[in-house]
């Protein structure tokens, strides 16, 4: 039967049971060892991890799987707890503690979940007993999160608002019909947001074709791109997304004022930077429907940075944002604020 009652891994930096640091910033907290008698150690040594994976399969050119898979590594230090020289340690009945210190690398990317790769920071603790019988190696770890901050606030051409116009040119199927096309233009009140924030939209459609405009939709978009041995695998999911359902007939228009698109308050930032095989992107995506199956769109990228309450769940909120996001084609209907016509 084994003398250890308690072997494990406390940080200090708390917040709603995730442990969230930021680059540079130092990693605290104690190895507890609680003992029901003596016992002699032959090491306790702490590992501190930081590493991104990525893998996924394609279809090659002879129709088999292929697997693509790569990794970096940003922190792999390994720390002596005892520094006793490979001599022999005993502890007495009771409850120890052991002091871990470590600072964080200035560059490291934040912590990230995705379809087909993560960023995870790990700290482990192995204990060595010395003893001739039985298990005589005890492992505990800890996940802890890391937040690089993104400041959009600071770049000025991200607060500037941003239109675009776009229309697409409609014939009619005999050489006397009706030919014409749908316009669309659409305001965004700035290209760098936060997250929480509302993006504010205006737009104005108006249809000069034959054909019926059916809808109007605004989805924000995220891009994760995952990359390995020069290849690279995207997976595009809607975030959050506002949906018009009113059709327009020939001479008619629909506008939006001041309708809003809200960011989750928890949501990976653009970039990220320090990874190279990871990259995110989002754009707003702007798409009038028309019968036929044709489209009108206007696609305006969009930054988004992080903010001090951009905290706590981050971890929990990046699976549910990000492993259960729907794709770019699936539809719904939300009520819309600010819609006149």
């Amino acid at each position: 039967m084994s003398l250890i009652k308690q072997f494990e891994i406390v940080l200090e930096h708390d917040i709603d049971e995730q442990y969230q640091y930021e680059p540079g910033e130092e990693l605290r907290g104690n190895v507890i060892i609680e003992l029901t008698g003596t016992v002699a150690l032959r090491a306790i040594t702490l590992q501190v991890k930081g590493e991104a994976n990525v893998s996924w399969e394609d279809t090659g050119k002879r129709h088999e799987p292929q697997g693509y898979q790569a990794d970096e590594v940003y922190i792999d230090v390994t720390i002596d707890l005892l520094q006793t020289d490979d001599k022999l340690v005993t502890l007495d009945e009771g409850r120890h503690r052991f002091p871990l210190n470590y600072e964080l690398p200035d560059n490291l990317p934040s912590s990230f979940i995705g379809k087909f790769g993560s960023i995870t920071y790990v700290v482990k603790a192995v204990l060595k007993e010395d003893k001739r019988f039985g298990p005589s190696t005890m492992i505990t770890s800890e996940p802890f999160l890391v937040l690089k901050r993104l400041d959009i606030l600071s770049d000025a051409e991200l607060q500037k608002p941003v239109t675009e116009t776009s229309e697409k040119r409609f014939f009619g199927t005999l050489m006397f019909c009706l030919s014409g096309k749908v316009c669309a233009t659409l305001n965004v009140n700035r290209s760098g947001h936060l997250p929480g924030e509302d993006i504010f939209l205006d737009a104005e459609i108006t249809n000069s074709s034959p054909r019926l405009v059916q809808s109007v939709q605004a989805a924000l978009v995220m891009t994760s791109v995952f990359r390995a041995r020069h290849k690279s695998c995207h997976s595009i999911q809607v975030v959050n997304k506002k949906r018009d359902e009113w059709e327009m007939d020939y001479g008619e228009g629909r506008r939006w004022k001041n309708v809003r698109l809200t960011i989750p308050p928890y949501i990976p930032e653009s970039r990220l930077d320090g990874c190279d095989i990871i990259d995110i992107h989002y754009e707003l995506m702007f798409k009038v429907e028309i019968a036929g199956k044709n489209e009108l769109k206007i696609n305006v990228p969009l930054t988004v940075g992080t903010s001090n309450d951009n905290h706590g769940n981050m971890a929990k909120a990046t699976d549910e944002y990000i492993m259960n996001a729907p794709d770019l084609d699936e539809k719904d209907a939300n009520g819309l604020d600010g819609v006149s016509y």
